[in-house]
């Protein structure tokens, strides 16, 4: 797997792409001809499983994705592949658990444009994972969705967008909690000296311990959810929409109740623990949700 990322070629300071081989040019070329004239049916999909997922490729502030050179490999891949289809798999998922929120929020508008630009024809990326209806979910698919299509819209205008029109009544409080969690990854970055990056191989160092997610700070989440049901109880919506909503309430809930019921069952009395097992698997159940972890 890791032997066949990098790209047989070498390019130059000043964007200039050679293949790699003691042949000549010409005869290089001539061995990748066929591929570009589309005479042979196979391409590449580009699959970095060691870069970062928090931060675009061509970021220079993401010592990991600097120090991988992946946005130039990319280019090497496309001048090989030449008019065939290029396509990119990326790892934007938590796949120690499917459960807890991936923070890509700022990966998506430069990576995305730098995709665009270099020629890639499709993108898969392990958004969704296991889990359709996980925590802030619905939002990113809905992001990456927009993004896809045009990288050069505003990510804060669609968020706006996305909370106004998905959660209605409970909107304020749904984003409220949205900001709450994403302040805390940035703290997080500090606290742990990352710059915030977020690569596979680094995610369960970086943020997957529970010294990380306290429960008083799940609490504190808690109340934005608390505050976003009640405005939904007293929106005066019909039952079909109050329960669409109601869902899409409890998907995102989903990021604390996961932290209560695996980290913190001695926060809560047997009683109330009790039911919030009963809660969680209610809620899991209805929404889809049947794996944690990879």
């Amino acid at each position: 797997y890791n032997a066949y990322q990098d790209a047989p070629a070498t390019i130059s300071a000043d964007g200039t792409i050679t293949l790699n081989g003691t042949a000549s040019e010409e005869e290089k070329n001539a061995q990748i001809l066929s591929k570009r004239t589309g005479n042979v049916k196979t391409t590449v999909r580009y699959a970095p499983i060691s870069a970062c997922y928090a931060h675009s490729f061509d970021d220079p502030q993401c010592e990991i994705n600097s120090r991988g050179n992946y946005k130039d490999t990319l280019k090497k891949w496309k001048y090989i592949c030449g008019d065939n289809k290029l396509f990119f798999y990326g790892y934007n998922a938590e796949f120690y658990d499917y459960v807890f929120f991936f923070n890509d929020m700022a990966y998506m508008n430069k990576q995305y444009k730098l995709l665009s630009d270099v020629g890639v024809y499709s993108v898969y990326e392990n958004t969704i994972s296991g889990n359709r209806n996980g925590p802030f979910m619905a939002m990113k698919v809905y992001l990456k969705s927009k993004l896809m299509w045009n990288p050069d819209l505003d990510v804060r205008n669609l968020v706006e967008n996305f909370y106004d029109n998905y959660f209605k009544a409970a909107s304020p409080y749904m984003k409220e909690l949205y900001d709450g969690v994403r302040l805390h990854f940035a703290e997080l970055s500090v606290t742990l000296n990352s710059n915030g990056c977020y690569g596979f191989n680094k995610i369960g160092a970086y943020y997957m311990e529970p010294a990380n997610w306290p429960v008083n700070l799940l609490f504190q989440f808690q109340k934005s959810v608390d505050k976003a049901m009640n405005a939904l109880k007293n929106a005066g919506y019909d039952q079909e929409t109050y329960e669409k909503i109601y869902w899409r309430i409890k998907a995102d809930e989903v990021f604390m109740t996961h932290w209560y019921v695996n980290n913190y069952s001695n926060a809560f009395s047997s009683e109330e623990f009790d039911a919030l097992q009963k809660d969680y698997k209610a809620t899991c159940d209805h929404l889809g949700i049947v794996g944690f972890s990879h």
